[in-house]
């Protein structure tokens, strides 16, 4: 799935089970929506803040055509259901990595018909996109349980978070580099080359091996 197909769709099917939770409940996922989303939507829904990210939640389901639906999850709905925000959010950090596996590659691979070696090798060793399998809505991957400790682990150094987008953050492994510089370059590029849809936060965020948290 790409960025120009619109990932969410209402099945009516789905909003004619909406008050059974048994038969939903595996299918609830959890994703980042933009920094400048409507604020009502957020009223209107649950949802949780990660520094000033926002996550929310959604049933995922494939319809009549295979194709991949996400009804967001409302404050109306929860109520149906008598559940409380910290039951979804239980629910979609086990059914998110299942549904929507993680991704992790070499920013390289993803650039490599437009860079150099020497500049695929730089690369390669020093800044990794982690998304999801779909690339759609990947940016909510940095909360799969174990994924930023296995990977620090793996680099031996703690991690600058850049959130690339709602689609994937950037993992670059701390090598001494300045913070102000890596803010600055997200600023910039959330300014002039992000769609406001898609921007997911404009500060830098790390995470620290030795805590195993996600600070600012």
């Amino acid at each position: 799935m790409n960025y120009k197909q619109n990932y969410i769709f209402y099945h009516p099917f789905l909003e004619q089970i909406f008050d059974k939770f048994p038969l939903l409940k595996e299918q609830i996922i959890f994703y980042f929506t933009s920094l400048y989303a409507e604020k009502d939507r957020c009223i209107r829904a649950p949802y949780r803040m990660i520094g000033d990210m926002t996550l929310m939640y959604g049933i995922l389901w494939k319809n009549e055509k295979g194709e991949d639906c996400l009804i967001p999850v409302t404050c109306e709905h929860l109520n149906l259901w008598k559940k409380q925000e910290e039951e979804l959010f239980a629910a979609a950090r086990e059914n998110t990595p299942r549904l929507l596996p993680v991704c992790l590659r070499p920013m390289g691979e993803f650039l490599r018909d437009f860079l150099s070696t020497e500049e695929k090798r730089v690369m390669e060793e020093e800044i990794y996109v982690l998304t999801n399998s779909r690339g759609y809505l990947g940016a909510a991957a940095m909360l799969y349980e174990g994924v930023l400790e296995r990977f620090s682990a793996r680099v031996g150094a703690d991690l600058y978070i850049l959130p690339s987008s709602i689609h994937e953050v950037i993992l670059l492994p701390f090598q001494g580099q300045k913070k102000e510089f890596l803010q600055e370059m997200v600023e910039e590029i959330n300014k002039k080359e992000v769609p406001c849809s898609d921007i997911l936060s404009n500060r830098v965020y790390q995470y620290s091996k030795k805590s195993g948290t996600i600070i600012v």
